[in-house]
C-alpha cells in the first residue's frame, strides 16, 4: 500500500492511493486521514482487480494538516507532506509501488504525473541487480499528464526496485513478501484409509500454481494444486 501526493484539488491535493496484496475482486474499506482529522474525514471502498490491486487519484483530498495518510482494511499507509505548487505546470513525478506476485518477484505499479498531456513517455525498469535497466517501454499520458500501469515489468532480483521516466527517477521500493495467502485444511469424506483432506486456498495470486505438502495435518510444501 502506497500513498503519494496527487493532482491539485479544490483544497490542497488529491490522495494518490495504490493498494496491492489484498484479496482479488474484493471491496477494501479506505479511510482518508490527516493530522487535523486523524480519525478520518472520508470513508469509502475501492475494489481490487484479479491481482488484488486497486488505485485511485480522485477518492479524497485534503488541504489541512501537515501529514496525510490512509488506512485500508485497518492497515496504515505511509504519511505524506504536500509540496506546494508554484502555480506553473507541475514538475514530472514518478511513483513505483509493489504490485501483485509475478512469475519472479513482484510486478511494478508505475504511476506518472505532471508529464506533458497526451504524450509518449519512455520508462525503464531497474533494480539493484540491473541498475542500467532490464526493460524499456512507453506509457501514454492522458489529458492531465497522468499515466499508470500495473503489468509492464516485474523483478525478483536485487534489494531495490525503481524506474526512470524520460530520465526522471522514481522512488525506490524494497519488496515485502506477501503474507496474504491463506490455507484452510479440514476433514473430508471417508477414504480407503482414514479420511480425505479438504484443502482450500484463499488470497493467493490469481491463476497460479501453489506448492503444498501435508504432513500430520499441517500444510508444509510439496504437491502442486491450483487455487479455486
Amino acid at each position: 500500500m502506497q500513498l503519494a501526493q496527487g493532482p491539485a484539488a479544490e483544497q490542497g491535493y488529491y490522495y494518490a492511493i495504490s493498494l496491492s496484496g489484498f484479496p482479488p475482486q474484493s471491496d477494501i474499506t479506505v479511510v482518508c486521514r490527516d493530522s487535523i482529522t486523524p480519525d478520518g474525514f472520508k470513508t469509502g471502498t475501492l475494489r481490487t482487480d484479479d491481482g488484488g490491486i486497486a488505485a485511485s487519484e480522485s477518492f479524497c483530498y485534503s488541504g489541512e494538516g501537515e501529514e496525510h495518510w490512509i488506512t485500508a482494511n485497518g492497515q496504515e499507509s505511509n504519511r505524506v507532506r504536500w509540496v506546494q505548487s508554484s502555480g506553473s505546470p507541475s514538475a514530472a513525478s514518478v511513483l513505483v509501488a509493489q504490485g501483485a506476485a509475478a512469475p519472479s518477484g513482484y510486478w511494478y505499479i508505475v504511476t506518472l504525473r505532471g508529464f506533458r498531456a497526451r504524450s509518449e513517455v519512455t520508462v525503464i525498469c531497474r533494480d539493484s541487480a540491473d541498475p542500467d535497466g532490464f526493460k524499456t517501454f512507453t506509457m501514454r499520458t492522458d489529458n492531465s499528464g497522468i499515466a499508470s500501469t500495473q503489468r509492464a515489468c516485474f523483478s525478483g532480483e536485487g534489494a531495490e526496485h525503481w524506474v526512470t521516466a524520460n530520465g526522471t527517477a522514481s522512488n525506490r521500493v524494497r519488496w515485502t513478501e506477501s503474507a496474504s495467502g491463506q490455507v484452510i485444511l479440514a476433514q473430508g469424506a471417508a477414504a480407503d484409509a482414514g479420511y480425505w483432506y479438504v484443502v482450500r486456498l484463499r488470497h493467493f495470486p490469481a491463476r497460479s500454481d501453489v506448492t503444498l505438502q501435508i504432513l500430520n495435518g499441517q500444510v508444509v510444501s510439496g504437491s502442486r494444486v491450483r487455487p479455486v
